[in-house]
């Protein structure tokens, strides 16, 4: 998550230049506007790359995305309306579910325990309002899954199956959180833009580059400190570097927040504080595989493992076509990821 606030707006600043902290896409997105109604903008970056959480690297002949790598749905949504109007192409993600592998067994599940585990998915989203109003305001999904495998006295097989398909597929994978950090409440609030998954022809570098140019950006610059009063803002950085500006716009991750990597003078007003010790980031995790010949079935197809450790390396997909060589990517997430990252 990054969150993006603005501090000082003062008039007597008007040759200054807005100083844009952090050259991810909400920085550099918010450089672009400003420059194209007219304001001179300074953009410093903590890193030796622009991109932030968008990471496309060439790995032996494969450009693959490292950091976000879809756009979800493209149907009013800004990213996918930016890059048509720059002329960027994006294709169709139409990468299919393919076998279910289980340690367990050690093998593919028999069709009779893939239906179970696919209805087990769908049959838990159905029950969420009803899982929401028996256990009340302040429950978890993690909370929720328990209920919901106790109501169906699920064990065995099946408990593997459900905990799989609600836990790792659906709560660690798509929401990337530790099912119990998940407000049942908010759960199904999350809106989904219509027309798909999309993959950006190139990767998202296409869409950064663009951002990018013509900005004044400076990178490897760290910032330590953001001053304002009435005559404008002072942006400090780790090697003492100081900016002058209008305005400073901070883009930075929540996680440089939380760790009071910056000091703010005078402080970050109360409400901004408590959100910020409130909130918390999700984990969802990416290992790509680059290998010299595709020696794996289903060209294009995703697979899903069943670890013996729940949560361990739980998505597979071929993204050979989309990166020009064979490459696997594989996603982990939620209380998985922060069990393996702490390890």
């Amino acid at each position: 998550m990054l969150l993006l606030f603005v501090v000082a707006v003062v008039a007597g600043c008007a040759q200054a230049p807005v100083v844009v902290v952090g050259a991810g896409v909400s920085g550099l997105s918010a450089a672009k506007a400003l420059t194209n109604a007219g304001h001179e903008v300074v953009v410093i970056e903590a890193r030796d790359r622009i991109g932030g959480r968008t990471f496309t690297k060439d790995i032996a002949g494969a450009a693959v995305d490292l950091g976000g790598a879809w756009i979800h749905g493209p149907i009013e949504n800004p990213v996918a309306e930016y890059c048509t109007a720059q002329g960027i192409r994006y294709v169709p993600d139409l990468t299919p579910m393919g076998t279910v592998y289980d340690a367990e067994i050690g093998g593919p599940l028999p069709p009779a325990e893939l239906r179970q585990l696919l209805l087990a998915f769908s049959m838990f989203q159905e029950a969420i309002p009803a899982l929401a109003e028996k256990l009340g305001k302040r429950a978890s999904a993690g909370a929720a899954l328990e209920r919901f495998v106790a109501d169906r006295k699920l064990e065995g097989r099946a408990r593997r199956l459900a905990d799989f398909a609600v836990q790792q597929m659906l709560l660690e994978l798509y929401d990337s959180g530790p099912p119990n950090s998940i407000s049942l409440e908010s759960y199904d609030t999350y809106e989904e833009l219509a027309g798909g998954n999309q993959l950006i022809e190139g990767g998202y570098r296409s869409l950064v580059t663009s951002l990018a140019e013509d900005l004044d950006i400076r990178l490897s610059r760290p910032v330590v400190a953001v001053a304002h009063d009435e005559s404008g803002v002072t942006v400090r950085t780790r090697d003492g570097e100081e900016l002058r500006g209008s305005h400073a716009v901070v883009t930075v991750p929540l996680g440089v927040l939380k760790a009071e990597s910056i000091e703010f003078d005078p402080p970050l007003p109360e409400g901004k504080r408590e959100a910020i010790a409130r909130l918390d980031t999700a984990n969802l995790e990416k290992v790509v595989l680059r290998f010299e010949e595709r020696f794996w079935a289903g060209s294009g197809t995703a697979f899903n493992y069943i670890a013996e450790t729940p949560g361990e390396f739980p998505w597979f997909a071929d993204f050979s076509t989309h990166a020009g060589a064979p490459t696997l990517v594989v996603l982990y997430g939620g209380a998985s990821a922060r069990r393996i990252i702490d390890t």
